[in-house]
């Protein structure tokens, strides 16, 4: 097992398939690996494999490393889908020094070269047989094949550090025959042994250059990435008092320094964040200040930058000071803070100390005596080089489009928005995009190879919203408008998250219709409503956020989605989802039903300033 919370990226390539793969540590004793094969990459002539196979992989830790005792783990390969690399298999590995050895034993493909017979067949006849492989099954969990089969396979693997040239050399012995690939005409048979160097160049980069089924080179290369790494502290800006400017060419004029609410204002802005109103409660000993970050990638920080601002410039009878989150309308987050008043408030920092800060619930400022009046409507727009991305397509691993695009949002007033954004082509491959769907349900998705090729430049979305806290913990978002590449609608969501609990709950609702290939004002004949019932769950194990959805979707079908994201301190968030309706696998089509991976990375990372922003795939 790679370190908790360790992203691996790997290209292989050998004449018998080319492998793309993801790997991602979820949990310190959890393995999970996404591959895209290709067989025959050389198109070889006289073979006959033309498959492109996408499959799943879990690992998990049985027995952790020991002084006497070796790493155990369990593996299942290809566990979901058309079974072509499906094996099972139980590892153990045992470091002695420089030498890092594995010895395991594996069913299905790596029972090709049996060792001895089956033992869980004393359990039950049902385990002698094995399920044939088919290529056309494509989605489905394989549950009934694991474990199975006549004999089991045996292989190893030793592997020697050479520090000196930062270098490991590596032998294995594999149990997996590839008698598939020798019947297709790829390999006119397949050794067992095979030996290889690994180099590192530098951290977090690996290649490996090896000698594989008696015959072939091969080459591999993956990069590991680690989204548990520690939040850049960036450069704080020094506190220092607007006590006494005169509004200039810094402030507006309608800034008045003698007022603390006004100099409070003017540093809280500097500072990238927005004081919305203040009001004093409790014969002035109490304040309330309502804020909206929408710069720093933790709202603790920006909680953090406002009281070390109200430590300078509230008034010394003030002792608590509560801030209230608000995000364009939503009211989502409160905390009090007891201040430590010493002599010098220039030097005062808000206390980590747990008895000076809690986390209270929110609440609208009823009657504030202290208000920002900003110019509305008001807004910005941003320009960038972006990419949409067509990743592990079944004809080909990456597609891509480079392309520029313009995004604005305006704050109209009374919680109404008005966001949008435009794409121009700058580059793009889509053009051999060429699979056309094999479901009988309507073409709500599965049409999307038409909208990258049709739509170069394009409305990505324009359209209305309205955004309200309706009472402590209740939210509501409601818009109208081009929503997304694909539909027009309008809708709206309701969720209500009680105060200190681990549980949220929403509705959700859409009437759309669906745009024209070439996304620009026009639309096809096809709409529907959508509507779905949530359940959200943040658990206390190691960040992992837990989600149900069910309703129906837009292809008419009914049934739930399963979500599971486990989100690191830096901003890091890995998930997975999986929904099943009452359609089935042979009416769904290509995959069986709907699943995948996603991604999400702050761009706060890699930024000098604060960001909110995010790039996910």
């Amino acid at each position: 097992m790679r370190a908790d919370g360790a992203l691996t990226v790997t290209f292989a390539a050998q004449d018998v398939f080319d492998t793309y793969a993801i790997t991602y540590q979820a949990m310190p004793w959890l393995e999970a690996s996404f591959r895209y094969v290709v067989f025959n990459p050389g198109k070889k002539f006289g073979s006959r494999d033309e498959l492109r196979d996408r499959s799943f992989e879990v690992k998990a830790r049985l027995l952790e490393e020991r002084a006497l005792l070796p790493e155990l783990a369990l593996g299942l390969r290809d566990m979901i889908g058309t079974g072509v690399l499906a094996s099972e298999y139980l590892v153990a590995s045992k470091r002695m020094g420089p030498v890092d050895a594995s010895l395991g034993v594996g069913w299905g493909r790596l029972a090709g070269r049996p060792a001895f017979g089956n033992p869980l067949a004393q359990l039950s006849d049902q385990f002698r047989s094995r399920s044939d492989v088919d290529e056309n099954q494509q989605g489905l969990l394989l549950g009934s094949s694991f474990f199975r089969g006549r004999n089991v396979g045996v292989f190893g693997s030793v592997a020697w550090d050479l520090p000196r040239w930062n270098l490991t050399a590596v032998a294995e012995y594999n149990s997996d025959d590839y008698a598939r690939e020798v019947a297709l005409g790829t390999l006119p048979d397949a050794a067992p042994l095979s030996y290889g160097l690994k180099w590192r160049p530098m951290p977090g980069i690996e290649t490996t250059l090896s000698h594989q089924h008696g015959r072939d080179v091969a080459f591999s290369v993956s990069a590991m990435l680690d989204t548990r790494s520690d939040t850049r502290v960036k450069p704080r800006r020094v506190l220092r008092s607007s006590r006494g400017r005169r509004s200039g060419s810094q402030a507006s004029d309608s800034i008045e320094f003698t007022r603390w609410y006004d100099r409070l204002l003017f540093d809280v802005e500097r500072s990238d964040v927005l004081l919305l109103a203040a009001q004093l409660t409790d014969g002035g000993d109490v304040v309330w200040l309502e804020i909206e970050n929408n710069e720093y990638q933790y709202h603790a920080d920006a909680i953090n930058r406002v009281l070390e601002l109200a430590e300078v410039h509230l008034p010394r009878r003030i002792h608590t000071v509560n801030v209230v989150l608000n995000t364009d309308g939503l009211r989502h987050g409160a905390i009090t803070y007891r201040r430590r008043l010493g002599s010098n408030p220039f030097a005062a920092r808000a206390p980590s100390h747990p008895r000076a800060i809690d986390v209270i619930e929110s609440r609208a400022l009823d009657a504030p005596q202290y208000t920002t009046d900003f110019r509305k409507p008001n807004g910005g727009i941003d320009i960038s080089v972006g990419s949409r991305l067509q990743l592990m397509d079944p004809d080909d691993p990456l597609r891509y489009q480079v392309r520029l695009r313009i995004g604005g949002s305006a704050d109209l007033g009374a919680d109404f928005y008005l966001r949008g954004a435009v794409g121009l082509d700058v580059y793009n491959d889509f053009d051999d995009i060429d699979r056309p769907s094999d479901s009988i349900l309507p073409r709500v998705r599965s049409d999307v190879a038409r909208y990258l090729r049709e739509g170069d430049n394009v409305i990505d979305s324009l359209y209305l919203e309205h955004r309200r806290t309706l009472s402590n913990g209740v939210l509501f978002r409601g818009y109208a408008g081009i929503l997304e590449q694909m539909y027009s609608g309008v809708g709206g969501e309701l969720l209500w998250q009680p105060f200190r609990s681990r549980f949220a709950f929403g509705l959700s609702s859409n009437w759309v219709r669906q745009r024209d290939f070439d996304q620009d004002f026009g639309h096809r004949d096809f709409e529907t409503v959508t509507g779905f019932a949530s359940i959200y769950y943040a658990s206390p194990i190691a960040n992992f956020d837990f989600a149900v959805h069910a309703g129906r979707y837009l292809a008419r079908d009914r049934g739930a989605t399963f979500e599971a994201r486990r989100t690191f301190e830096n901003g890091w968030s890995v998930g997975a989802f999986a929904t099943f309706t009452n359609v089935s696998a042979d009416d769904f089509g290509e995959g069986s039903f709907d699943k995948g991976l996603f991604f999400r990375i702050p761009f706060d990372s890699f930024l000098p300033g604060n960001s909110r922003g995010a790039y996910t795939t």
